[in-house]
């Protein structure tokens, strides 16, 4: 019985295990079919022959392989931590404080009376007596009639210490008298006993009803005046006394702070003022998380390995190395340097030891020691002032005058973010197994048709490849969706789009991208813009439909299947000029259309979408505008033109890309480059603007400037450029009349001052644009494609490739000279021209 009933089970597991199989298969099965992985769905693809499996399984496989190693080395890259530096003039928002100030006495009247009392010297001979504060001799004098023991060189150092009411009268800040005791407080270094203010090392002023001592680009002035005091411990002291001015962080020593000693003529004072700026350093959020090693720098809360100090910083590390060396060589340290009790301070005898270790100890290495991560550059510029209005009971009058700024700071920045190694990451997975087809999916293109022809339709198939082998743009991949539907009645009918999506085959360009989100800032454009331009304007037409909008992929009209197309020179004649000119009106006017109807400026309602994101003054992207810069003057120097002004009026694109705060703002497209413009075969043609990744909120005349100096050439512009500008403006009024919601037209002298204005940013713009854009389209693709030569044209040197390119081509040779020509025209009357508003 029992034995039956487990044969009877046991054939029943048995007929249960193919089922099993089966089933897991099954599950496999249907992952590849519809895995993302480009080619693994060709090994389960019944239709293939076996041999044609075989090759995708080595293909995918090499694929994977490669992709792994690749994907090691970026995190790596990452782990590692490379750390850049570069120049940020963006500065609006920034706030500096006050430098320190140091009053620092190696030697007083006090000291001077002491040592003759222990050493026996005769007070007149007080040369003789100030030897022991020479810092050359580190304070060692052989010809002393009696030996000074460590206690009394302690005791020497403490009268050395000054007064603050023998030393301060008065203090201003900006015509608000203050205490000078409240600000200066007791600091010591090798360069002697100072009283400092506004220095981390000592104490910052902490009385809460004093004022804040900060200043930044909006206030006028930040002025300190200091009246010291005519008391006999000055006469007697000034000699042996060094005034210094330093950042918050640093510590004036013999070694690092001889270049910050301001310089005045005290045995006969002259009343003295000292205009200040200061070059911040800002550091990225993610750089404190560095590794110190990483960062090769310190922060100053990293003062771990410091004994005499609670405040990281070079010079101070590199003081407390020298009395450690000192310590080392003769097992003591010497007067001069602060006293701690961790060391024994030197007599008289011992001292003769540091001198002869001089070199040793003051010139001793320590790669503990780092820069400071907020280091903070101050730059003076001394003058004197009248004698006129001092106090009798004053010495003379000491005035720092803190400009207005900062207007630049260094800005420090991990090479490889998180955000890189994921985009890096995601594109190497690109690289081997993404699939441009993947992006659009079979509903989205159901969807696309159904917004396009109907609801009633049925798509039968569609494809998705390159639009072509040319580079025809420089911040997305360019694909053809070609839909084929079957209408309600039984008919087929294809449709052709055209698709941009983030070109996550090439890592780098899609880096850049995503830090400069120039995709979303297009993606948000047709969402939320474009809909209410289409509903609120009456007008003409000015840019392509769109069907679809993804997080990284837009579907639009195919505009090329309607008849439009690019110019096939990159230089436009007249008749293509007007054409831009009418739709960039159209585009103008549907945009101050729709501010009306808002009732607010755009830029308010928008500011994701029409903020500014490419002329930036960090990261690569400023990169690539000071890479722009060297090729102007690279060929500038070559056609023995002037240089030495092009740098600063390149800088002034900064200011002509914001909006203005006199002028109308609109919608301005700011790329209007020629294969951004598309032309029909009608007289006088049709234009439609494409690209709208480089929005930003401009006054009208800006992209008018910008069109005239990227499309035309200088001689069309020197001859017809009032005419066009006059065209644009009779377009704008026109188109404007035709909504009645508009009640107040631009005025013709808004238009030509803006254009006036807005020129030379446009030539900048031009110069830094036309390396690029004037390229040969294939040649352009080959370097764009090559992540090598992409990084090296893009963000570090392009001279090699530009001049090699104009001894090729007599058309992009003779543009570029034109258009550095007019640059450097600009640039040496560059203070007479007038500037944006």
């Amino acid at each position: 019985m029992d034995k039956s009933k487990n044969s009877s089970e046991t054939i029943k597991m048995k007929k249960k295990e193919p089922k099993k199989k089966f089933s897991i298969w099954k599950i496999i099965k249907t992952y590849f079919e519809n895995s993302s992985l480009h080619g693994i769905a060709y090994l389960v693809d019944e239709e293939l022959h076996w041999s044609e499996k075989i090759f995708w399984m080595i293909a995918c496989g090499l694929s994977w392989w490669l992709c792994t190693s690749l994907i090691m080395g970026i995190i790596s890259d990452f782990t590692t931590r490379k750390v850049a530096i570069t120049m940020d003039t963006d500065y609006l928002k920034w706030e500096v404080n006050f430098p320190a100030l140091h009053f620092c006495f190696s030697f007083s009247s006090r000291a001077r009376d002491y040592a003759t009392e222990i050493t026996g010297i005769n007070p007149r001979k007080a040369s003789i007596l100030s030897r022991l504060s020479h810092w050359a001799k580190m304070g060692y004098d052989g010809s002393l009639p009696k030996p000074i023991t460590s206690e009394e060189f302690v005791q020497l150092g403490e009268y050395v210490k000054p007064n603050c009411d023998d030393i301060f009268g008065v203090c201003i800040w900006n015509d608000e008298v203050i205490d000078c005791c409240k600000l200066f407080f007791p600091l010591s270094t090798n360069l002697g006993h100072c009283l400092s203010f506004n220095s981390l090392h000592s104490k910052l002023p902490d009385d809460p009803h004093l004022p804040k001592f900060t200043m930044d680009h909006h206030k006028k002035s930040a002025r300190f005046i200091i009246y010291p005091n005519k008391t006999n411990y000055w006469s007697a002291s000034h000699p042996y006394f060094n005034l210094m001015l330093t950042n918050q962080l640093e510590l004036p020593t013999e070694k690092g702070g001889r270049d910050i000693i301001l310089t005045v003529q005290w045995g006969n004072p002259t009343p003295t003022v000292w205009d200040i700026t200061q070059i911040p350093t800002y550091n990225e959020p993610g750089i404190s998380s560095l590794s110190i090693e990483d960062r090769r720098c310190r922060f100053p809360a990293e003062a771990d390995n410091l004994f005499l100090l609670k405040t990281y910083n070079y010079h101070a590390c590199m003081l407390e190395s020298q009395i450690k060396k000192f310590n080392e060589s003769c097992g003591c340290v010497g007067h001069l340097f602060p006293y701690s009790k961790e060391f024994k301070t030197c007599n008289s005898t011992e001292l003769k030891c540091g001198l002869e270790n001089r070199e040793a100890i003051v010139q001793v290495e320590n790669d503990n020691c780092l820069p400071d991560c907020e280091e903070i550059i101050v730059i003076q510029d001394r003058n004197t002032l009248d004698k006129d209005n001092i106090p009798s009971w004053a010495v003379t009058k000491l005035e720092f005058n803190m400009l207005p700024g900062p207007v630049k700071r260094y800005e420090r920045y991990t090479v490889f973010s998180l955000l890189d190694v994921v985009v890096s990451v995601m594109a190497c997975r690109t690289a081997s197994s993404f699939d441009f087809t993947k992006i659009i999916t079979k509903d989205d293109v159901k969807k696309i048709a159904k917004t396009k022809i109907g609801n009633q339709v049925q798509v039968l198939a569609y494809s998705l490849k390159n639009y072509s082998d040319e580079k025809i743009g420089f911040l997305s991949s360019h694909l053809r969706l070609v839909v084929v539907v079957k209408n309600i009645d039984g008919s087929s009918l294809k449709q052709s789009f055209f698709v941009k999506v983030v070109p996550y085959d090439y890592p780098d360009q899609a880096t850049y991208i995503k830090d400069t989100e120039v995709f979303r800032q297009e993606t948000g454009f047709f969402q939320d813009l474009v809909p209410k331009m289409l509903v609120e304007y009456t007008g003409d037409i000015w840019g392509p439909r769109c069907y679809l909008i993804k997080n990284d992929a837009l579907v639009l009209e195919d505009l090329g299947h309607k008849g439009f197309k690019m110019c096939s020179t990159k230089i436009l004649d007249e008749e293509f000029i007007k054409s831009g000119l009418t739709a960039l009106a159209n585009l103008h006017a549907a945009s101050l259309v729709v501010e009306e109807h808002l009732g607010r400026p755009l830029i308010d309602v928008y500011p994701h979408i029409i903020e500014q994101n490419y002329f930036l003054t960090s990261g690569l992207q400023y990169q690539w505008y000071c890479a722009g810069v060297d090729v102007a003057v690279k060929i500038a120097e070559d056609m023995n033109l002037e240089t030495k002004f092009i740098s600063e009026a390149c800088k002034k694109v900064f200011d002509a890309i914001k909006a203005s705060s006199k002028r109308r703002n609109v919608i301005s497209h700011g790329d209007l480059w020629s294969n951004n413009l598309m032309f029909d075969n009608s007289s006088p043609p049709r234009c439609r603007i494409i690209d709208f990744q480089l929005l930003r909120y401009s006054p009208l005349a800006a992209d008018v400037a910008l069109f005239l100096h990227l499309c035309a050439s200088r001689k069309f512009r020197d001859v017809k450029s009032l005419e066009m500008i006059k065209y644009y403006y009779n377009n704008l009024i026109k188109c404007l009349k035709m909504n009645p919601i508009i009640k107040n037209y631009p005025s013709w002298e808004e238009i030509i001052d803006g254009y006036n204005e807005q020129k030379l940013g446009a030539v900048v713009t031009a110069t830094l644009y036309f390396p690029t854009t004037l390229l040969d389209g294939k040649i352009g693709a080959s370097i764009m494609n090559n992540p090598e030569s992409y990084t090296q044209f893009r963000y570090e040197d392009r001279r090699g490739f530009v001049l090699e390119n104009m001894k090729k081509d007599p058309g992009y040779n003779s543009m570029l000279r034109d258009i550095v020509e007019e640059l450097v025209e600009l640039s040496v009357k560059l203070h007479s021209l007038p500037e944006p508003c």
